[in-house]
């Protein structure tokens, strides 16, 4: 990820070049397919996730068995602490 889309993000905003670049140096770049579940309820949470383009889409299971959307978020780099 690059320096300026790190920055992009409301929790790295006040970072400058120098304290951005080896926190970039430590992400990983994951790419996944339309549908591809990244984490369940229940899962000890231990990422985080900064959408640098695409879609995401953060759902449970209703009390009738349908998908209840409880947030979208897409390339504008808003981030997922999980």
């Amino acid at each position: 990820m690059k320096i300026d889309a790190l920055q992009s993000a409301a929790l790295f905003r006040a970072l400058d070049d120098e304290a951005a670049a080896p926190l970039c140096a430590l992400l990983t770049m994951r790419e996944v397919a339309a549908g591809t579940n990244l984490f369940r309820r229940g899962e000890p949470g231990d990422a985080m996730y900064l959408i640098e383009s695409g879609h995401v889409r953060i759902s449970v299971k209703d009390t009738d068995g349908h998908d209840a959307t409880l947030a979208e978020m897409s390339n504008t780099l808003e981030q997922i602490l999980l």
